[in-house]
């Protein structure tokens, strides 16, 4: 097996919930808005209030889980969730908490594992696609190249 790009997306982020130090983490959760994303087999926008980021935060890294409704450039819902872990770096907390600073691709470990899920039938083959995607961050934003692993 090997991994094509399938799209890249981004999402600009609101202003955090911060649930503060809870039994299983600190957590934070984020309301994902403004959303686009770009390939050659699917581009279009994220469907407004459909997304949320629910972020356990650990001394060392970050366990990601996101939900988020595509609409393609033709109008199928595709659900979008992933599962995901960034270690925490200077360099990605400085993105991450404003200013002109960006963790680019490639400079923190940043890697996640959509799964999508639709019932219109010019999008089925979605649902049995194998994804990972690389991302980062900068104030406010996050950003990720999804590969489609093909035999």
């Amino acid at each position: 097996m090997r991994f094509e790009p399938l799209f890249s997306f981004y999402g600009d982020l609101a202003n955090p919930i911060d649930l503060s130090t809870t039994p299983y983490g600190h957590r934070i959760i984020v309301e994902v808005k403004g959303v686009a994303f770009e390939g050659e087999e699917l581009k279009g926008p994220i469907r407004p209030l459909s997304g949320a980021e629910w972020a356990t935060v650990y001394e060392d890294h970050i366990l990601l889980n996101v939900c988020l409704t595509f609409e393609t450039h033709d109008r199928a819902c595709i659900y979008v969730e992933y599962m995901g872990r960034a270690r925490i770096t200077e360099h990605l907390l400085k993105a991450l908490s404003g200013g002109d600073a960006k963790a680019e691709f490639g400079e923190t470990y940043f890697f996640t594992n959509p799964r999508m899920q639709t019932g219109d039938e010019r999008y089925r083959w979605v649902n049995s696609a194998f994804c990972v995607a690389q991302g980062c961050a900068s104030p406010n934003r996050v950003e990720y190249n999804v590969y489609q692993g093909v035999n």
